[in-house]
């Protein structure tokens, strides 16, 4: 737990580091001030105004004593604006989506495994809940209307028992409408240790990216989810940049056609060859890697990355504005930091 003095004493520590965009850049930490049980996860929250200079994030972590948390932050200030808390169970992952002015919460309970979807609205009004299955490492995508959860799911039956078995499940529907359908996807799980479903929508379905040995791509369409294509690949994650599908490995960032196919001049890379393997966008078009490499314009990315403090952890770009997001592994604790370029 964050004692009151030390989080008062760090609301705003400010220094100097390497940009990597050719000028000094100023960093900014601040702890969230109470306990952190899960990874936190953000999206965007108000754009930038006279009252929010660096405009607002919705955040999501576990709850001290069960139930998840959300909470809009005050980037500039490190000020908790609203808060809500819902759910009983205790919770160890959560993530968060926006579009237009509704949120959208993913919980997995740690005891059960129940992975819930939560929906409110940008003021945090009470949400509803709906407990959609059990497994492991939940994702969420929503844009257009639509929206699609994949998580890890215990599976048995289509493999021998010599390796393990999984399945992705894979659950569409349109937030407005009771309107929803699942499927599964297999795949053999191997000694591989990043085992995670990373599912976007795209090219006018759902497009996942199921481990296992090999990973592969599968797009499914929209309102059968029946599969449209399918493409082996490595293990890696799925961002949308600019309308596009874009696949990363760590090494290369690259555009996938509606056949998730690669195409002629769509491969990216970083000036040190690792770029990490997803990547954000912001209005202005700036782009930056989940290693912390910036690209200000076009996919020119900066031979330097933005220095960050801590291991692990994710960034975000919100309104031109890099921020980190890290917590202890050793203690409930976590920190939002934002850099100035």
């Amino acid at each position: 737990m964050i004692p009151r003095m030390l989080a008062l004493a760090a609301l705003a520590i400010a220094f100097s580091a390497g940009s990597g965009v050719g000028r000094a850049a100023e960093r900014h930490s601040f702890p969230i001030p109470e306990p952190v049980y899960s990874e936190p996860d953000l999206t965007r929250g108000q754009a930038r105004s006279l009252a929010h200079p660096r405009g607002t994030v919705f955040l999501t972590f576990a709850k001290d004593g069960g139930g998840t948390v959300v909470l809009e932050w005050d980037v500039f200030t490190g000020r908790v604006l609203r808060r809500i808390t819902f759910g009983s169970a205790l919770v160890d992952a959560t993530k968060i989506a926006r579009e237009s002015d509704r949120l959208y919460v993913l919980s997995r309970a740690h005891d059960t495994g129940e992975v819930s979807y939560a929906q409110s609205g940008t003021k945090l009004t009470r949400p509803i809940v709906t407990v959609l299955g059990r497994g492991d490492e939940p994702r969420i995508d929503v844009r257009g209307g639509r929206a699609v959860v994949a998580w890890l799911e215990p599976h048995t039956v289509g493999y021998s028992s010599v390796q393990a078995a999984g399945a992705v499940r894979v659950h569409a529907f349109d937030p407005a409408t009771p309107d929803a359908r699942s499927t599964t996807l297999l795949f053999r799980r191997g000694e591989q240790d990043n085992v995670v479903p990373y599912v976007r929508l795209a090219h006018g379905g759902v497009c996942v990216l199921v481990p296992g040995e090999p990973a592969r791509l599968v797009l499914l369409d929209w309102g059968s989810l029946a599969v449209r294509a399918e493409v082996e690949t490595g293990l890696g994650s799925l961002s949308i940049v600019r309308g596009d599908l874009i696949f990363g490995d760590g090494i290369v960032l690259t555009k996938l056609g509606p056949r998730l196919r690669s195409l002629a001049g769509d491969v990216h890379t970083c000036a040190r060859g690792v770029c990490g393997s997803s990547v954000a966008e912001d209005a202005s078009g700036a782009l930056l890697t989940s290693a912390g490499y910036l690209a200000t314009r076009g996919w020119s990315f900066d031979p330097t990355p933005l220095l960050r403090g801590g291991s692990g952890g994710s960034w975000h770009l919100l309104d031109g504005t890099p921020i980190f997001v890290v917590s202890s592994d050793k203690q409930p604790r976590a920190w939002v930091e934002w850099t100035e370029l």
